[in-house]
């Protein structure tokens, strides 16, 4: 059995490159939920009294009503959070991104490593007749034995069955 270890470096980097995309995506989706409320509120405050005698509202001001409105946690979550996702999401997408096209780009000129793992390791042998025609026990083959059977089922435990003396350890 030979395992290709370039796949599975192509597949990380790509399941990398989709986790920082989607932690952007809800970085920008939580900038936006802070600009609609940032600007109904600037909206509001624009028709209240006491601010229409001012030359400009500004944004302390409107985070001040914002937080009065919907409280502290909202404007911490919304702003601050997003913008952390949103800077170091974007940064290390783009990173992620050029990583994952220079793989796609140089995978057909890079080595293919594999690593043999046929003759590694001994043939199992069975503990009573020591014959090497042996099976492993699946696992559907194990759990439908003990969905059958429940806790008297003979292969609980058991990992390998000997062919020959029909043994199970």
């Amino acid at each position: 059995m030979k395992k290709n270890f370039d796949i599975l470096k192509k597949q990380t980097r790509f399941y990398i490159f989709m986790i920082l995309l989607v932690a952007t995506i809800c970085g920008l989706i939580l900038k936006g939920a802070y600009t609609v409320q940032y600007n109904k509120t600037l909206h509001n405050m624009q028709n209240e009294p006491k601010y229409t005698s001012q030359l400009h509202i500004y944004e302390y001001q409107v985070e001040e009503e914002i937080m009065k409105e919907k409280g502290v946690m909202f404007l911490d979550v919304t702003k601050n959070i997003a913008y952390i996702l949103i800077t170091l999401g974007g940064l290390l997408t783009v990173i992620s991104g050029i990583f994952c096209i220079k793989t796609l780009i140089n995978g057909s000129k890079s080595k293919e490593y594999y690593i043999d793992t046929s003759n590694t390791s001994k043939s199992v042998e069975c503990p009573y007749c020591h014959s090497t025609n042996v099976t492993k026990i699946g696992t559907v083959n194990r759990a439908v034995s003990v969905g059958m059977f429940g806790l008297a089922s003979s292969k609980i435990g058991k990992t390998h069955k000997c062919n020959d003396c029909g043994s199970t350890w």
